[in-house]
């Protein structure tokens, strides 16, 4: 895993707000931004399904990310395929080692655990505003072998 220094930009942030029932994962070197100016704008890419209602990946693209890479100094890019080909694109960007920096995934697909961030600080600091989360959240999202 990479280390917090080189992620580049506040991932945290940004999941800990992105849409409910998610698993958000981060594949490969994506998470290292290696060389870039200190004054060159950030680059986020997001790569999720394309929504059944089609206003909400418009209020996300368009409002929502905008808002947050504006407010993060970081260009959001967000590419839409349909749910039956994340899988398959989840497994060809991790086999390649680059590809998207984060997926949003329906369903929590276990074979990716190894590539994704660690949430532990984002779990604690949404308790402590918002309570306990519900137990579907939490049987989608946490490993118990591995926590």
């Amino acid at each position: 895993m990479a280390s917090k220094k080189n992620r580049g930009i506040d991932r945290r942030e940004f999941a800990k707000i992105a849409g409910t029932g998610a698993v958000v994962a981060g594949v490969g070197p994506g998470f290292l931004f290696p060389g870039r100016a200190a004054a060159q704008q950030k680059t986020l890419k997001i790569l999720q399904w394309s929504h059944f209602v089609p206003g909400y990946d418009k209020w996300f693209d368009g409002t929502y990310t905008k808002e947050w890479g504006t407010k993060n100094d970081t260009n959001v890019v967000v590419d839409h395929i349909s749910i039956g080909e994340i899988n398959a694109r989840a497994a060809a960007e991790v086999a390649a080692g680059k590809g998207h920096d984060l997926f949003m995934f329906l369903a929590p697909p276990a074979a990716y655990e190894k590539q994704v961030i660690d949430h532990r600080e984002i779990y604690e600091e949404v308790q402590k505003k918002h309570g306990k989360m519900i137990p579907l959240a939490e049987k989608s999202t946490l490993n118990p072998k591995t926590k």
